[in-house]
This record gives structure tokens, C-alpha cells and sequence, in this order.
């Protein structure tokens, strides 16, 4: 990697994590909630594991009918 340059999180990483929290998330509800789009910028975090957690995060809020403050 040159210098400033970003490292890049692949398609199919994010995929996997997201479908990964998606399984977690369903088991622990209960649920059978589907995703119908994932859209990530391939210069965002290269910790793939966010995203399985925003998954979660996510649906728990989805499901208990949280309040989500758009700005």
C-alpha cells in the first residue's frame, strides 16, 4: 500500500459479515428479517466485524420499534 493511501474492504467481506450479524440476529429474535440492499463505501473502516455489528445493532432497533433521529 502506498503512503495516504486507504486500505479497502472488499465486497465479499462485507457481505459475509453483514450476512453473518444478519443469522445472529435472527436466531437471538426469533425473526426471519432479510436485507434487500447493502451499500458500504470501500474506503469505510477496514474492521469487517463493524459491520456485522451494525447489523445487529440495527435490527434490535428495527424490532423494538426504536426511534431513529434522522438529521
Amino acid at each position: 500500500m502506498k503512503s495516504g493511501e486507504c486500505q479497502q474492504i472488499e465486497q465479499e467481506a462485507v457481505l459475509a459479515q453483514v450476512s453473518q450479524g444478519l443469522l445472529e440476529i435472527n436466531a437471538e429474535l426469533e425473526t426471519d428479517y432479510a436485507i434487500s440492499q447493502i451499500l458500504f463505501v470501500p474506503s469505510d473502516t477496514p474492521f469487517k466485524s463493524v459491520y456485522r455489528y451494525l447489523v445487529v445493532e440495527l435490527i434490535k432497533r428495527i424490532d423494538s420499534q426504536g426511534v431513529f433521529l434522522v438529521v
